[in-house]
């Protein structure tokens, strides 16, 4: 069973695309393939990379939109201010504290602390962003683990192990794979919420049940003790390093909206100086001027983090498709996707016969063209797309081998069996159902904490076990 995992948009080569690379392999490995009942080995999953033939954008996105209140608020500094100059004792002070507490806003909405500070691809960015302390609290683990699947509890910690790990060796994912594998085990074992939280007597925070999850870890006989005691260690600094990150969030919000408050007394006292005490104004200025500065204070950085995946979204769209060239003349990264079919069909044996392909958002678009136009002599025997937008594109009418108008729309006939794995949390993830009468859609929801959907999934392990369950329901 050969893999070809064709990825989506914002990756370019590094250390880090190299390292999730890598520890995506072994997940593979050692969870959807194990599960599955076939010995297979990470050098038998082809990963074309079309990266470098994507977008390339402006530094700093200059054509995003900045906030008009700020601006607005700029303004009326400038105009308030003319006016005062018979006054200037009172209000140079009003303008002085106004003016430090703006700049250091600016800092603070800069996005550098936004979430876990991974950048736009990581699996933690604005998380926590509108969490209060009590909130914070109730988003613990160990109340996760209280109320839902604990496999979820492993997807977090897991996944923010490799994450904070500074080692990238094949060794250490490998260990971090096998841990997964155990404790996929161990959430397996319990038959109800009941039973899980039976389990839970007497563990009050986070840093218990990280004690007693590796209590239960450490007694699988079959792993390399050597292995899962560097594994679980990880584990236990990556869950401290998540509390951490939880209070850091909160503490932000906090400050932010303290910070907008003095911000806000400060335009007041300008206003009742100016409007000679018109208190009528105050009032209408003071509703409006607090609305837009909690609003900004919550949705920034969430906007920015819209935006940002956005434009990537569509910039990578436009390019594919309008370079995506002919099956005569196919363009470059059509032609990087199907060599990379061609290898994995050539790897295929008697023992070994079927050829996987799994593509994650703009991929899943880009092997729905390639099986479809482009090469539908290219036999997939399972093709597995995760957050992906076909269903979308083909009611555009946006791929010429795929009969739009027809409903519902028949699978490539190369294509043997297509799940289609989709979260009603992600707003760049589709549904094959019903425009498609063949293709299977499989949700999973893999926000965790409030954490970012569209770009982890694959660093969430229970989704390897997920996706195996789905394959073998033939």
């Amino acid at each position: 069973m050969p893999l070809v995992f064709v990825h989506g948009v914002n990756v370019r080569l590094g250390t880090k695309y190299e390292k999730e690379m890598q520890q995506r392999n072994q997940y593979f490995v050692n969870i959807f393939y194990k599960l599955l009942g076939r010995q297979f080995s990470a050098d038998r999953v082809i990963s074309p990379y079309w990266g470098d033939l994507a977008t390339n954008t402006t530094s700093g996105n200059p054509y995003l939109p900045q906030s008009k209140f700020e601006t607005g608020l700029g303004r009326d500094r400038t105009r308030l201010n003319a006016g005062l100059s018979g006054r200037s004792g009172a209000a140079s002070a009003v303008r002085a504290d106004a003016t430090s507490e703006s700049g250091s806003d600016a800092s603070s909405e800069s996005g550098s602390e936004v979430g876990f500070g991974v950048g736009v691809d990581g699996p933690f960015d604005a998380a926590g962003e509108s969490w209060d302390g009590e909130e914070s609290h109730g988003r613990s683990l160990v109340n996760l683990a209280r109320t839902d699947s604990i496999a979820k509890v492993f997807d977090i910690v897991i996944a923010a192990a490799s994450e904070q790990s500074l080692d990238a060796s094949l060794e250490q994912a490998r260990a971090l794979s096998e841990l997964a594998l155990s404790a996929l085990d161990l959430s397996r074992r319990f038959k109800s919420l009941d039973e899980q939280v039976a389990w839970l007597e007497g563990v009050v925070d986070d840093a218990q049940l990280l004690l007693k999850i590796e209590d239960e870890l450490k007694r699988d006989s079959s792993a390399d003790q050597k292995r899962r005691q560097l594994s679980l260690e990880q584990m236990k600094l990556a869950g401290t390093w998540l509390q951490t990150r939880y209070d850091k969030a909160s503490q932000l919000t906090r400050d932010r909206l303290q910070l907008r408050t003095k911000q806000l007394q400060a335009r007041m006292n300008q206003l009742k100086i100016t409007a000679g005490n018109s208190m009528k104004q105050v009032r209408e200025t003071r509703r409006k001027t607090a609305t837009h500065m909690a609003a900004a204070a919550l949705t920034s950085p969430v906007r920015k983090l819209f935006h940002d995946r956005l434009f990537l979204f569509l910039g990578d769209s436009f390019l594919y498709f309008g370079q995506r060239g002919t099956p005569d003349a196919p363009g470059a990264i059509v032609r990087k996707i199907s060599d990379a079919f061609e290898l994995g069909l050539s790897m295929k044996t008697a023992e070994d016969p079927d050829l996987i392909v799994v593509a994650h958002s703009m991929g899943g678009n880009i092997v729905c063209d390639v099986a479809s136009y482009f090469r539908p002599d290219q036999q997939i025997d399972l093709l597995i797309t995760v957050a992906t937008q076909f269903p979308l594109f083909a009611d555009l009418h946006m791929f010429p081998g795929i009969d739009s108008r027809t409903r519902p729309i028949k699978k490539p006939p190369n294509v043997k069996r297509w799940i289609n794995v989709y979260d009603m949390n992600d707003i760049f993830a589709f549904t094959a159902q019903p425009m498609f009468e063949d293709i299977e859609d499989l949700e999973f929801a893999s926000g965790r904490l409030g954490m970012t959907t569209h770009a982890d999934c694959f660093k969430f392990v229970s989704l390897y076990e997920h996706l195996a369950r789905a394959v073998s329901r033939e």
